[in-house]
């Protein structure tokens, strides 16, 4: 892939973690790097994004409120096939 159509791919990254400074380096980061990201520090939280953004990665934690970020993983499976 060229130049041009790199610039012209941006992916979108949910970033899940439990740690809000966690979250905000690694948003701050992936942003400067060209990428749409989109932040939370819940699992619910998580959920209502991926219900309204179209998201290309997730980066979860494992040990999180609400549920553990392996049964979350399993849950997206479940709910978008194509994840």
């Amino acid at each position: 892939m060229n130049q041009n159509n790199m610039e012209k791919l941006q992916l979108c990254i949910l970033i899940l973690d439990d740690d809000p400074g966690i979250v905000r380096k690694l948003s701050h980061y992936l942003k400067n790097k060209g990428f749409i990201t989109y932040n939370a520090e819940k699992p619910s939280q998580a959920l209502k994004i991926l219900e309204k953004e179209r998201i290309d990665i997730c980066l979860l934690d494992i040990m999180l409120p609400e549920m553990n970020g392996l049964t979350l993983l399993k849950e997206l499976k479940q709910k978008w096939t194509d994840f």
